[in-house]
């Protein structure tokens, strides 16, 4: 989903952040915003966080992630 909008590089080390505030989410790659857009999904705070995978499992992350940091 969000690569679709990311200029990610591949073979080089990127730092990315997704913050949601309220229904606000912000998108950040190597510390440029990148997105931004309202969330009016009621289910978006209560939901499972899936790292490296989409939520019905039929999308992978190929790559490696380091340094996984969740804050509330």
């Amino acid at each position: 989903y969000y690569t679709t909008y990311l200029n990610i590089q591949f073979g080089e080390p990127n730092h990315f952040v997704l913050t949601h505030e309220g229904n606000q989410v912000k998108v950040y790659l190597n510390n440029d915003l990148v997105k931004s857009f309202v969330n009016n999904n009621s289910y978006f705070p209560n939901s499972n966080i899936y790292i490296g995978g989409g939520y019905n499992q039929d999308s992978y992350f190929y790559g490696k992630i380091d340094d996984v940091q969740i804050y509330k």
